[in-house]
């Protein structure tokens, strides 16, 4: 799947005025499990012709703005779309690709009209050409962006109507793509794909220094980014992934490739690179990874660990989801409904007529609801680009901000179960108030990397200088405990020696709050940070930049210190909520309270719910 373009410039700018352009036939009559089928037809294919001469309008005055007389050339792509339905079983392969630009630029035959498309769909179109040729028998494809109507071709046709077979389409996406006899991957065009192909059909059985200049082109497509391939290549009978010219894979080479022993065996601390596209590759595959264990049988019998695979949480899904990209907003959640349904959560089926707005409140309370848990309150930043409650994050946000803590590392409110009331745009919970916030402090003063040394330190000692009556001790326990993800991390690339050598020793000299910090980040002694970014250092720095990038450092009345979201002010509130693993800021509106994002607070045993009563009286807090 791609994603469904919303521009409402490029819908109004395809309106035809040439009799010429392709015109879908509605499928609102037809069997409600029908869809439209693709063939890439060869040159001289007489089942897929282009139109025989230009539209009236080019003839007389050869200003059609869809240019129609200039394509007709035996060269150029000829597709054919015809009809069937998925209750009989018909023979076909889904393709899974990136849309890119919503832009239409180019336009291929289709049934002797025209039909424009995506120059990514187009290039999809060129290499399935070449996949297909050889073939005995025509492929058939299932491509969205062509088999779906998305009103772009459109000229009597209301948008509403194109937009409600788009969310019928859509709420069969699943079961198209499980039904497929294979899924077709496109990444897009990737630097000497023969070779990369030869690398993952190997498992990577080749020297560590010869694979890296490969692999890092595959796994930066924006192809991985989106999505829609979560579902697409999970529910896959088959999945097969086209790389570079004539380069077959098949995908879960790819998705399992990180996880191999291959990894552990080229574990080598001086080589950044590798580290490097490491972390890459886990972040693009983590999901992934958890639904193919979940989903595909085969996969959990041969690489998973033993006995059955755990399904995931409504909550572990979205949140994991979250920071996929989705050109239209809707989709951030459509395009999971398919794994939800299959997880026996139910919501309403896609339609993109309603608001953004419905959609995340439904499936956020559908989270809390179904999981009985508070944890989507991990994806709360107090940001928002809809008109959501305050408990519900805003699912849009690919570039959200980072976690301050891991939900499954702390126990702020001890063992108790979550207990709360859902009333449309309300909730309803139970906890103790524990703080308030008396100052704030924005922790970096940038939200883009910070990878020269001297600059990071320089950002990390500036709270001590500006905040008062901070003790330095304190400040640097807090980062150090900050960090310790990102340290752990670490040491199971680099050795442990290492790893204790550069972490903060006792008998340190810290004579000036920016020394503590470069000792704290891994420098020896202050004249190390000159050099910039020592290989070794690299990643522990991008590491602290992600985990501080948009954070405020704030002080409380009883002078404990915490970090927080950009979003937290003096005057706030530090609330243990029942059931809630980490410490939430909350603010008073009216009679009634916001919940503004989890923080964390190392002092007292608050993380590990030393603060927690579970004897005692809990207030009851309205969220809206």
């Amino acid at each position: 799947m791609t994603d469904i373009a919303s521009s409402s410039t490029t819908l109004e700018e395809a309106r035809p005025e040439c009799p010429y352009l392709y015109q879908y036939d509605s499928l609102e009559d037809k069997p409600s499990r029908t869809i439209r089928l693709l063939t890439v037809g060869y040159d001289g294919d007489n089942e897929a012709q282009e139109p025989s001469k230009p539209c009236d309008k080019y003839r007389d005055s050869d200003t059609c703005k869809h240019a129609c007389g200039d394509t007709l050339n035996p060269k150029k792509l000829k597709v054919s779309l015809h009809e069937a339905c998925l209750d009989d079983n018909p023979e076909y392969e889904a393709v899974s690709y990136a849309w890119g630009s919503a832009e239409l630029v180019r336009k291929v035959a289709c049934d002797s009209k025209w039909l424009w498309v995506t120059q990514s769909c187009y290039d999809l179109l060129v290499r399935l050409k070449r996949y297909s040729r050889g073939t005995r028998a025509a492929r058939c494809y299932w491509i969205d962006a062509i088999c779906i109507n998305q009103g772009f071709q459109e000229q009597d046709t209301p948008e509403q109507r194109s937009r409600r077979e788009r969310s019928h389409q859509v709420a069969m996406m699943a079961t198209i793509y499980e039904k497929a006899v294979q899924v077709t991957v496109w990444p897009g065009h990737v630097e000497d794909g023969v070779r990369l192909g030869i690398l993952l059909d190997s498992g990577l059985r080749i020297d560590v220094e010869e694979c890296i200049p490969f692999l890092r082109p595959l796994i930066q497509q924006p192809y991985f980014t989106r999505i829609w391939p979560l579902q697409e290549i999970a529910l896959a009978q088959r999945c097969i992934i086209l790389i570079g010219q004539h380069t077959i894979v098949d995908i879960r080479s790819v998705f399992l490739m990180p996880h191999s022993h291959w990894w552990v065996r080229h574990n080598h601390p001086d080589n950044v690179e590798l580290t490097s596209i490491r972390l890459e590759y886990r972040r693009v595959t983590t999901l992934h990874r958890r639904l193919l264990e979940l989903f595909q049988s085969s996969l959990n019998n041969s690489n998973a660990g033993p006995g059955p695979s755990i399904p995931p949480s409504i909550s572990e899904v979205l949140l994991h989801a979250r920071s996929h990209q989705a050109s239209e907003p809707r989709d951030k959640v459509f395009a999971l409904y398919g794994i939800l349904q299959r997880l026996e959560v139910y919501l309403e089926p896609p339609n993109y007529l309603r608001s953004v707005e419905d959609i995340y409140l439904e499936v956020s309370t559908a989270a809390i609801c179904m999981d009985r848990s508070f944890r989507v309150f991990e994806g709360l930043t107090g940001c928002f680009t809809y008109d959501l409650p305050s408990w519900s994050p805003d699912w849009s946000d690919h570039d959200h901000i980072t976690k301050v803590a891991e939900w499954n590392d702390y126990k702020a409110s001890g063992s108790s179960e979550a207990q709360f009331s859902v009333h449309g745009r309300q909730l309803l919970a139970h906890g103790l108030r524990i703080d308030v916030v008396c100052q704030e402090h924005v922790t970096l003063a940038t939200t883009s990397f910070l990878i020269e040394a001297d600059t990071l330190a320089k950002s990390l000692a500036e709270p001590l200088r500006n905040l008062s009556n901070v003790m330095k001790g304190q400040y640097l326990d807090l980062l150090g405990k900050l960090f310790l993800d990102i340290w752990g991390d670490l040491q199971t690339r680099y050795t442990r020696d290492y790893a204790h050598r550069t972490w903060v020793q006792n008998d340190a000299e810290k004579t000036t709050d920016k020394n503590a910090v470069c000792r704290l980040i891994g420098y020896r002694s202050q004249t190390d940070t000159a050099k910039g970014v020592i290989k070794h250092c690299t990643i522990l720095h991008a590491g602290a930049c992600r985990k501080l990038d948009r954070k405020k450092l704030f002080q409380t009345r009883d002078g404990r210190l915490g970090i927080a979201s950009e979003a937290v002010k003096s005057g706030d509130s530090i609330v243990l909520l029942q059931g809630c693993n980490l410490p939430m800021v909350v603010r008073p509106e009216g009679t009634k309270w916001k919940l503004i994002a989890p923080a964390y607070l190392p002092a007292d045993g608050i993380m590990d719910g030393k603060l927690w009563r579970s004897d005692g009286p809990l207030g009851c807090f309205s969220f809206v």
